[in-house]
């Protein structure tokens, strides 16, 4: 099939194709956001988990401050 071709049988395969590609991917964004939602309610945790604990974060917040103010 000649994609660059002007005749209408090929611009409706291309707007069906779009169609069809678009609905997909609308489907895919609303799973995922239906499976966030669901993670989310049942409790977990969601993104990526933290590298420093409460007293180490306080503790470079500190020393960043101390380190501006010299």
């Amino acid at each position: 099939m000649d994609l660059a071709a002007d005749d209408p049988g090929t611009k409706m395969a291309i707007s069906l194709l779009a169609a069809v590609l678009e609905f997909q991917r609308d489907m895919i964004s609303e799973n995922t956001k239906e499976g966030v939602a669901a993670a989310a309610a049942s409790g977990k945790t969601l993104g990526r988990p933290t590298a420093l604990d409460e007293d180490q974060a306080a503790s470079a917040r500190s020393g960043k401050r101390s380190l501006n103010h010299t």
